[in-house]
């Protein structure tokens, strides 16, 4: 995936979990209604059968199901930046280039921890 998707993404992401969110508060009300409309037609008042009251029940429950999954799994702003930033850091340090710079470096590194370390321990000696 392109970084510019990935940027986009991440701008719309926010909005994509409020409308999941909302989605599955709209097929809580559509079962709360669909049961009521079941208790109507249980009354005689209206012209639902008990069948169509199941179909709606049945539909706005999937609804509810699968807005409140894709809301759940759907990733914060900032888990995709940080999704992105690690993709990042890691082609970086596989680079050869980095790779290049890098092993010198450590080199340098432990040189000069084991300077401070020598000099640690002949001050403690010192010091005894």
């Amino acid at each position: 995936m392109s970084l510019v998707w990935i940027i986009y993404l991440a701008s719309v992401v926010d909005g994509l979990k409020f409308l999941c969110m909302l989605g599955a508060m709209m097929s809580l009300a559509g079962m709360f209604f669909s049961g009521l409309a079941f208790s109507i037609w249980e009354r005689g008042i209206s012209g639902y059968t008990r069948e169509d009251a199941m179909k709606i029940g049945k539909r706005f429950f999937y609804g509810l199901l699968i807005c409140a999954f894709v809301g759940v799994l759907l990733p914060s702003r900032n888990n995709v930046i940080l999704m992105v930033s690690a993709g990042i850091g890691q082609r970086i340090f596989e680079s050869e280039k980095t790779q290049g710079m890098i092993d010198p470096s450590l080199e340098l590194l432990k040189a000069w921890i084991q300077k401070q370390t020598e000099e640690l321990k002949k001050k403690k000696h010192d010091d005894t």
